[in-house]
């Protein structure tokens, strides 16, 4: 998993210059035992989420935070338990919406496209294999709105890639 992970971040780095945005992946522990994914999986759902966190650090951010210095993402892989923590310092979530926008077709951008459709597809996929995803609400920003997804890759099916 943490070499898929490294692929997916890389692959986000030219973007993330683009825009001035950090991408910070984390393995902790530093040395970890191999977990059994579906690499198709990780790379869509850690790609859905990464879409999102860039459309609302650049498009909506503005309205929260006028410093456009520190627009972030972080993941940490908190490899022994198979978690993945995704979060930015974007808006947030209302945490009215918490399980909306898992929903199909949910989406709060009222422009700039967005169908509503990266996170139920998230949670399907990952559900599929046997995965969860949900959005924490024991960490939020300081707005009050939740900011942090934990994708759980632990009971994963399927032990065909790494």
């Amino acid at each position: 998993m943490n070499d898929c992970l490294s692929l997916v971040v890389d692959a986000y780095r030219a973007k993330a210059l683009r825009h001035d945005v950090s991408i910070d992946l984390v393995f902790k522990p530093r040395r970890q035992s191999a977990l059994k994914t579906v690499k198709a999986c990780v790379i869509q759902v850690v790609q859905n989420l990464l879409e999102n966190s860039f459309f609302w650090l650049t498009t909506k951010r503005r309205k929260f935070d006028t410093d456009q210095a520190d627009r972030a993402i972080d993941i940490v892989v908190l490899g022994r338990r198979g978690l993945l923590k995704i979060s930015d310092n974007g808006p947030g979530i209302a945490p009215e919406n918490k399980e909306r926008i898992f929903k199909e077709f949910y989406t709060t951008r009222k422009s700039g496209g967005g169908r509503g459709l990266g996170l139920y597809i998230a949670r399907e996929l990952l559900e599929l294999y046997g995965g969860t995803i949900e959005l924490s609400d024991e960490i939020v920003n300081e707005n009050g709105r939740l900011n942090t997804f934990i994708i759980d890759f632990s009971a994963m099916k399927d032990d065909s890639n790494e």
